[in-house]
């Protein structure tokens, strides 16, 4: 792993209060000579590169998707 960086995200209001979703992004090192991009950041699937809302408002968020949330989902 190379490095790690924050990210923010929006999202539609919930009940009048607005979303926003912080996540940490890795960096990783490519170790093929071959490759072209040496440095590369992991895509969560919310939103697409340089986005700052989600792709698809408040559809993307499914606890089965993001195992490590799943017991927070339930309350």
């Amino acid at each position: 792993m190379h490095s790690r960086y924050r990210r923010r995200l929006a999202d539609l209001a919930i009940a009048g209060r607005r979303v926003l979703m912080r996540l940490v992004v890795r960096r990783f090192f490519c170790t093929d000579a071959s490759c072209d991009r040496k440095i590369y950041a992991e895509q969560s699937g919310l939103a697409p590169r340089y986005a700052r809302r989600t792709s698809s408002p408040a559809a993307s968020w499914r606890p089965s998707r993001w195992p490590w949330a799943a017991g927070r989902a339930r309350g």
